[in-house]
């Protein structure tokens, strides 16, 4: 299950990443439309809780590995969903602070380093 799931993750962070990294007023703007749009920010916090759930039922593996990234990936997911349907406020918010720094860029670097690493694992099995 693991492989299978890096050889779907790994690629779309990586394109993400590089998208990002390659376009970084686009997201900005994206950001802006989402924390300006209840039903948006509604819609994709039960699509991310969906996800994470998915995840989490189909890759709940804490092992000392490198497929603890794809279980920690669920969770996360899960969490921020969850959060974003109970305190929609505070995670605006967040996401504020977080879109006006440097931050973009360095998720971008971490996102795509992230998917080359599991794209990797998940079709050659390094």
């Amino acid at each position: 299950m693991s492989l299978y799931i890096a050889k779907i993750m790994g690629p779309i962070l990586a394109v993400v990443a590089v998208s990002l990294l390659l376009h970084r007023e686009r997201y900005v703007a994206i950001v802006d439309g989402f924390l300006e749009n209840p039903v948006v920010w509604y819609v994709v916090s039960i699509l991310t809780m969906m996800f994470g759930l998915i995840m989490v039922n189909a890759h709940n593996h804490w092992i000392l590995g490198w497929e603890v990234i794809l279980t920690f990936f669920g969770w996360m997911g899960l969490v921020k969903g969850v959060l974003l349907l109970i305190i929609p406020q505070q995670i605006i918010n967040l996401g504020t602070i977080l879109k006006s720094s440097k931050t973009l860029p360095v998720a971008g670097v971490v996102y795509l380093a992230l998917g080359i690493f599991i794209s990797l694992k998940g079709y050659i099995v390094i």
